[in-house]
C-alpha cells in the first residue's frame, strides 16, 4: 500500500485515521475541499479533514454495495490490519 496525499484520495478509498485515541478503518464517501465523508468500520458517517489520514490503500471498495456489506468489508479489513499491528514487536524495533 501507498500513502496517498488527501487531493489523491478519491471515493471508494480505504483510510485509517485516529478518533479517540483508536485506530479506525474507513471508506472515502466523497472528498470536497480537503473534507472526506467517510463512513466507519463502526456504521458511523463522519466528516473528516483530509489532514487526519494517516494512511489510503489503493484498495478500493464499491461504492454499490449496501451499506451493510460495505461496514462488512471494512470490519473484516480493520480486523486483518489489527492482527498484522500485534505481530509486530514495538519494543525490538525501539532497541534498533
Amino acid at each position: 500500500m501507498t500513502e496517498q496525499s488527501p487531493a489523491e484520495i478519491v471515493p471508494g478509498m480505504v483510510v485509517e485515521f485516529f478518533e479517540d485515541k483508536k485506530i479506525l478503518c474507513g471508506l472515502c464517501l466523497d472528498n470536497r475541499k480537503q473534507r472526506l465523508a467517510v463512513l466507519t468500520e463502526q456504521n458511523r458517517e463522519m466528516n473528516l479533514a483530509a489532514s487526519r489520514v494517516l494512511h489510503a490503500g489503493e484498495k478500493k471498495l464499491s461504492l454499490q454495495l449496501s451499506r451493510d456489506l460495505m461496514v462488512q468489508n471494512l470490519a473484516q479489513i480493520a480486523a486483518l490490519r489489527k492482527s498484522l499491528m500485534e505481530q509486530v514487536a514495538v519494543e525490538q524495533l525501539w532497541s534498533l
